[in-house]
């Protein structure tokens, strides 16, 4: 529905374009690889997203794309058409928060690209998982370098990741497995 080629590498941001998301350093991040064949999505809203949308268009129109709104039923297919999905956050946001978009990612059974501090909870469940690459919110060789071996891989090697990522989030941040703990808590404090 977005005129992306058949034959591009498709990576995916899709959530908050807010102040700590870090999108805008994403596109100009993406601008410079040396990818012609790489597209970014950006699906979602935000404050920054304007912003984005005129640096995208200065570092690399035509390239980036923007899916907006994103309806919460398009979830399931925005996130699954991706060859990568890219989660960035600003600084060293990542060693405060653990964005609730990685579990939306991990459910989406795609490899996850994570720029984090390596040192954050984020950066530790992308790890465990097994579902992609950590990588410094403000490392772009690094970035290159891990967007470059997604690509290189097959895309039965991506969907291994990413069904990795899934088994994770099933094991460990599904309603079955953390509502009882909670409802134990609240029951113990009653």
């Amino acid at each position: 529905s977005q005129g992306i080629a058949d034959g591009a590498f498709l990576m995916i941001y899709g959530g908050n374009g807010g102040a700590a998301a870090g999108v805008e350093e994403l596109i100009e991040s993406f601008a410079r690889l040396e990818m012609p064949e790489a597209v970014l999505l950006v699906a979602g809203e935000g404050a920054s997203l304007s912003r984005c949308e005129e640096i995208a268009h200065r570092v690399a129109p035509g390239r980036v794309i923007f899916h907006r709104p994103w309806k919460e039923e398009e979830t399931a297919a925005v996130l699954g058409s991706a060859d990568l999905l890219v989660l960035p956050t600003r600084g060293r946001q990542s060693a405060v928060s653990v964005p609730s978009k990685l579990i939306s990612y991990l459910l989406a059974s795609r490899p996850v690209l994570l720029l984090a501090e390596e040192d954050s909870e984020a950066a530790s469940i992308a790890r465990r998982s097994g579902v992609g690459w950590v990588v410094s919110p403000d490392d772009e060789e690094t970035f290159a370098a891990a967007v470059t071996t997604a690509r290189d891989l097959s895309p039965a090697e991506r969907q291994a990741m990413g069904e990795a990522g899934r088994r994770h989030a099933v094991e460990h941040f599904s309603r079955a497995v953390c509502l009882p703990p909670v409802v134990a808590i609240l029951r113990g404090a009653a």
